[in-house]
């Protein structure tokens, strides 16, 4: 019996200590997990969108990490280490690079965001967020819309060039989608279509959108419809699955390109992009009196706040007209 408790004894002892090693072994584990490094995990990061499809913002995170790695002089820092004066550091990096403050603020921004990220995946502690003090600058950008007038004048602008038509035509159906940006145009696709109805989710947010189409538009998916019968996108830009990225960049280039000849064209009063469209419908939907909360939800904007920074922008002589009627007492 003496033998057989001894045996016992010896069997649970031995179970503690494997136990024992296990919980070690997990926690060290874990605290490898808290050592991850930024330049590690900031890596984990744009291929985890890779893999995800989200090429655009891969990039964007590619961009930002080329730019912090010549800060750093290619040497790693923990996410404890990064810290308010690391942020001023870089901010005079950028500065010194001939960056204005909306191209720092687009750097910034991008650290920012892959330092929530860290936090959300339990590799960064909130109590060492360093822009809890630091706050990013932004500068008002230049005005971006125009007048009804001149988009009738681009709706009836002819030419010869079927480029130019092309990109006149993605520029009205943008405007006529509520702004529609480009990227979902490239990659819209007739399953989106019911009827007369418009569904997809915004690319860039991932927010479902609906949207009544009007005659116009639909004229203008009936014209690529019956150009491209076999293709299952509307617009004649992505024709490799595997090359989507890459095409809707060169598509958006070229656009881009006829736009500004169209723009001179009609004595457009600011170069036009396809971001133009965008901002127009906006401003022109807030001249004609809609609120800016329905503007807000026309464009899927999170928050009335971003909606104002497209509407800030109102030239001085819709505000002087304004102030004439306001101020006007007979």
């Amino acid at each position: 019996m003496s033998v057989l408790r001894a045996r016992l004894k010896k069997k649970r002892v031995k179970g503690k200590v494997v136990k024992h090693k296990t919980a070690k072994k997990k926690a060290t584990t874990k605290k490898k997990k808290s050592k991850l490094k930024v330049f590690d995990f900031w890596k984990n990061v744009i291929v985890n969108l890779e893999k995800t499809d989200k090429i655009g913002n891969s990039k964007a995170y590619a961009n930002t990490f080329s730019v912090f790695k010549q800060f750093r002089k290619q040497k790693d820092i923990s996410f404890k280490k990064l810290n308010y004066k690391t942020l001023i550091e870089f901010e005079s990096f950028l500065l010194k690079r001939g960056l204005k403050t909306n191209g720092i603020s687009f750097h910034l921004r991008t650290l920012r965001a892959m330092y929530n990220r860290a936090i959300n995946s339990d590799v960064a502690s909130i109590n060492n967020y360093p822009f809890k003090k630091y706050k990013i600058k932004n500068e008002k950008t230049v005005h971006r819309a125009i007048s009804k007038d001149e988009l009738k004048r681009i709706k009836n602008h002819k030419s010869d060039d079927k480029s130019v038509d092309f990109a006149k035509d993605c520029f009205m159906f943008s405007f006529y989608t509520r702004g529609m940006s480009f990227i979902d145009l490239a990659n819209l696709k007739h399953e989106n279509i019911h009827e007369n109805t418009l569904q997809y989710r915004r690319s860039k947010t991932g927010q479902p959108f609906t949207i009544k189409l009007t005659d116009n538009a639909l004229a203008i998916i009936e014209k690529y419809t019956n150009l491209n019968p076999n293709n299952s996108y509307v617009f004649p830009i992505i024709k490799h699955e595997n090359r989507k990225y890459t095409e809707y960049r060169n598509a958006l280039t070229l656009v881009n390109k006829k736009l500004k000849i169209i723009g001179k064209s009609i004595n457009c009063s600011i170069p036009l992009t396809t971001y133009v469209a965008r901002h127009s419908w906006a401003t022109i939907a807030k001249h004609d009196g809609v609120s800016t909360s329905i503007i807000s939800e026309g464009l899927g904007h999170a928050t009335e706040h971003t909606t104002q920074i497209y509407l800030d922008s109102f030239g001085n002589d819709v505000i002087d007209k304004a102030n004439d009627i306001i101020t006007d007492l007979g």
